[in-house]
């Protein structure tokens, strides 16, 4: 219940910013998503009390997608495959903080995948437009449940391109993480079609 409250404050402040409700033609951006695979470069920043940024590289290939860090310098060059919705980066001894929980979808390293698995194959629970900077905007609203708490995802996509602008996660109402795209490219095809490709 006290989820629901957030969430609705949530939407009320969003929709008062000048989210306004629109026809979605859900079914294009699933197709964009489900038939093509993505490589973005992605800043994040967590909202854990303590504010963290992080950079990444990401590519997807069909089921199998690959998180690489690039910022903080000290964590460059790690990556890991995020094929089984790990909720965790680690590499010999060093393993990424975020003081998040460790929820699929909600942390650094797989809150892409979780964004692209959403855009693909989920239905949001809410719709709507919005003008920003760039242009106009579809926003859509997707809804987890977990164990001791219920997510909420707020995605950004262009409308002309349907690349995702940016995003927000929260849990219980509150915001936890950020997502920014800084870019973000397409390859048509499944995995099997572009093995021929390289």
């Amino acid at each position: 219940m006290r989820w629901k409250a957030g969430a609705a404050a949530v939407v009320c402040c969003l929709l008062a910013g000048g989210c306004s409700g629109a026809e979605t033609d859900i079914s294009a951006i699933q197709e964009c998503y489900a038939q093509q695979n993505v490589s973005a470069e992605v800043e994040i920043t967590t909202h854990t009390g303590v504010l963290a940024d992080y950079t990444i590289v990401f590519e997807q290939s069909g089921e199998s997608a690959r998180t690489t860090l690039t910022e903080p310098e000290s964590l460059a060059g790690i990556s890991a495959s995020t094929q089984d919705r790990g909720a965790q980066i680690t590499y010999e001894d060093i393993a990424v903080e975020t003081l998040l929980p460790p929820l699929g979808g909600f942390v650094p390293v797989d809150a892409m995948a979780g964004i692209v698995n959403d855009l693909a194959g989920g239905i949001p629970v809410e719709t709507c437009e919005e003008k920003t900077e760039s242009g106009r905007s579809t926003v859509l609203s997707f809804e987890s449940s977990f164990e001791d708490c219920e997510g909420l995802k707020r995605i950004w996509i262009a409308q002309d391109t349907l690349a995702v602008e940016r995003a927000e996660f929260y849990l219980d109402g509150q915001m936890i993480m950020t997502l920014s795209v800084k870019n973000m490219s397409f390859l048509p095809g499944t995995p099997a079609e572009n093995a021929g490709d390289s």
